[in-house]
């Protein structure tokens, strides 16, 4: 302190009066309170300007937990260091450990690492094979893939040829046999899976063509029961020999098996004629 020229005291501002370590000169704000000085120790929302920044320090600006975080900053709980912006969260423990606005919900966790949660359709949120659209085994009591139920191994194409057991397939485990398939006669193989291999029916019997209106009067012989001949004969659908199909015969006409028109093309074959 000196005196000026009418007698009044003045600070010197090369003389540090508070013995804080400062002078004026040298930055401080307050030379005469010795807390008060450059990098003073800052007492937030008090009003004083304790490290001559220019400021108080506002309280919303200090990391009052030691977590790295303030409250301008986002931390949303500054007393405790296991809260703040991208903590770890712990679900359905009604605490926002990572300050974004809400609680975790367990179901929204993917537990088990496979890519979904509960609330994605992970029917089983503690087992990595199950998950929406994984594959599925067949008839093991497990849905794996989330759609509600275990696969049935008779819905299965085994032998993918385009039907399962469910769809026909009397042989899910061959691809030649299937509805509809190709069948091979006298194989002993039921390859359409009609519920019988096919058979090559027996060469005609030795004799004549007959004509379609002889089977027909012999037919109706049977039928009015006053027959006037006999005639053994066969009706081929394609003239007879391996792949054609027998449509009828004399004997079946005798049995009362057939009645009406006897079926045919034409390809008839006799045998032995003889009146009664």
């Amino acid at each position: 302190m000196v005196a000026d020229f009418d007698g009044a005291l003045t600070t010197n501002p090369n003389i540090d009066d508070d013995g804080d370590g400062f002078t004026e000169n040298e930055g401080d704000c307050n030379d005469n309170d010795a807390t008060i000085y450059p990098g003073a120790p800052e007492i937030c929302d008090d009003g004083i300007d304790q490290d001559c920044n220019g400021s108080d320090l506002s309280c919303d600006d200090v990391d009052n937990d030691g977590d790295g975080f303030t409250e301008n900053q986002g931390d949303c709980n500054d007393n405790n260091a296991t809260i703040y912006p991208g903590a770890e969260e712990i679900c359905d423990d009604g605490i926002d450990q990572d300050c974004d606005g809400s609680d975790l919900n367990c179901s929204d966790v993917d537990n088990d690492g496979d890519g979904f949660t509960e609330n994605e359709g992970d029917c089983n949120e503690n087992n990595a094979t199950i998950y929406p659209g994984a594959e599925e085994i067949c008839d093991d009591g497990i849905d794996q893939d989330c759609d509600g139920s275990d696969l049935n191994c008779n819905d299965v194409d085994n032998d993918g040829d385009g039907f399962t057991e469910n769809q026909g397939d009397c042989n899910d485990n061959n691809p030649t046999i299937y509805p509809g398939a190709e069948e091979i006669c006298d194989d002993g193989i039921d390859q359409d899976c009609n519920g019988s291999d096919c058979t090559t029916p027996p060469p005609p019997p030795p004799g004549g063509e007959c004509s379609g209106s002889e089977i027909q009067d012999d037919m109706e012989s049977y039928t009015d029961g006053a027959p006037i001949f006999e005639v053994h004969w066969t009706d081929w659908g394609c003239g007879g020999g391996p792949g054609c199909a027998l449509m009828a015969s004399s004997a079946q006409a005798r049995s009362g098996n057939l009645s009406g028109l006897i079926p045919g093309d034409g390809y008839y074959r006799c045998c032995i004629r003889f009146r009664k």
